[in-house]
């Protein structure tokens, strides 16, 4: 039973390892439609030593985030010595997108497919690049955007918005995800004086900072060093 149970195991690490990261493409054409279409916002919770020092607030984004996010992608992209292309599809891919329970891997479903050929032969495309679903990984949280989690005098996490899903323009098979953890943003925050209040510069900043974690995480996708 034990000799079961750590095979099982190595064949989910081996399978949780291959959908996370591909390593060979430099030279592609690679489309960038990131676009995410719900209200978002930068939300700061913030713990004190005491209830009553407890502060939570929300501020509105005025950055255009789509377009932030792709200047990061398309910045990563070219990095990664591939060919970075701006796609304006209209399409809502969110519409035609499945997850995995086991390891929240993408599918294209039919229409979704069909859709991404089409994509894929207007632009001549190699890959594609599209946002993940938003609001099937946060609904029902406290935010809907970027969050910005603090205690006492320190960041307990910050998490912007910037992850995007990567498909086969071709076959149309999900390739991976951009997701890179958390303590790889540490640099966003280093500016910020006091962590208990953010001001509308520190605000600004940190929103700006989706465009570095794209480009971030492209090019940690492609193991650029």
């Amino acid at each position: 039973m034990r000799i079961i149970l750590i095979v099982w195991m190595i064949i989910v690490l081996s399978s949780c390892q291959s959908t996370s990261n591909t390593r060979d493409i430099v030279g592609k054409k690679i489309g960038v439609d990131y676009k995410l279409y719900e209200s978002l916002s930068l939300c700061h919770s913030h713990l004190g030593f005491t209830v009553f020092q407890n502060t939570k607030e929300i501020y509105d984004i005025e950055t255009d985030i789509n377009e932030l996010v792709t200047a990061g992608y398309m910045k990563g992209i070219k990095q990664a010595n591939n060919l970075p292309i701006e796609v304006d599809s209209g399409i809502r891919w969110s519409n035609f997108l499945s997850y995995s329970s086991w390891d929240s891997s993408a599918t294209l479903n039919n229409s979704g497919l069909e859709k991404l050929d089409n994509v894929s032969k207007k632009y001549d495309l190699d890959y594609l690049l599209i946002a993940r679903d938003y609001e099937v990984f946060f609904k029902g949280e406290a935010c809907n955007g970027a969050w910005f989690n603090t205690q006492n005098g320190s960041v307990r996490s910050f998490v912007p918005i910037y992850v995007a899903l990567i498909f086969d323009a071709k076959s149309g098979e999900y390739v991976g995800t951009t997701f890179i953890t958390n303590d790889n943003h540490k640099s966003a925050y280093d500016a910020v004086q006091d962590v208990s209040k953010l001001n509308e510069a520190e605000v600004r900043m940190l929103t700006d900072y989706s465009r570095d974690a794209a480009t971030m995480a492209i090019t940690s996708f492609f193991e650029v060093k």
